[in-house]
């Protein structure tokens, strides 16, 4: 069994423990992942977001994909949350390990979160937030909508833990993914990005 076979099982493990804590979580009114509610604090334009475990985080900071190969193509993408906007850097490549650039692009946006709704990746139910807003791509604006599922993970090694937080975008309606009837994609991409 090859290392990232392992690494997949032990998210897949981690999550579903993340979800069986939640609904703990849930029943002591710690959380609620309620689809209709607004599950998120927002202080001056800082933005929470909410976990899999139903914790309120910040994704204040940059955020990497690393190089990857999808149908789209091969890329890397880096995010950099302040507040209530994001940039999003997108890097495609001619090659697999992503040393030959072929073009660069840039996206800028400001959001908010709209509540929450329950999506499905790789057959795990999690919790995703329902993310609007204004979407700039150079001069030009047009309204987005996302969802984004927040992960919390932790790992137990030598006798200690350490939890990660890493989170999933979802397929947008542009790119073919479908959305529900309020406009959100709801389909998660396997993508994980992690706090660089």
């Amino acid at each position: 069994m090859n290392l990232n076979m392992k690494i997949s099982i032990l998210v897949i493990l981690l999550i579903f423990t993340g979800a069986c804590t939640e609904s703990v979580l849930q029943e002591s009114n710690v959380a609620s992942s309620n689809n209709n509610s607004q599950s998120v604090s927002q202080e001056g334009s800082e933005v929470f977001f909410t976990s899999n475990l139903g914790d309120l985080l910040s994704l204040n900071g940059t955020w990497s994909s690393g190089c990857v190969e999808d149908t789209s193509g091969i890329f890397s993408e880096r995010l950099t949350f302040s507040e209530n906007k994001v940039t999003d850097h997108i890097t495609y490549y001619s090659e697999p390990n992503c040393t030959v650039i072929l073009n660069d692009s840039l996206i800028e946006m400001e959001f908010e979160i709209n509540g929450t709704i329950d999506l499905e990746l790789e057959g795990l139910e999690l919790i995703a937030n329902k993310v609007s807003g204004i979407q700039r791509v150079g001069n030009e604006e047009k309204p987005i909508k996302q969802s984004i599922a927040v992960v919390e993970l932790t790992f137990y090694a030598y006798g200690s833990t350490k939890t990660v937080i890493a989170f999933n975008k979802a397929r947008l309606q542009d790119d073919g993914g479908v959305i529900s009837s309020d406009g959100y994609p709801v389909e998660l991409l396997s993508t994980r990005f992690y706090r660089q």
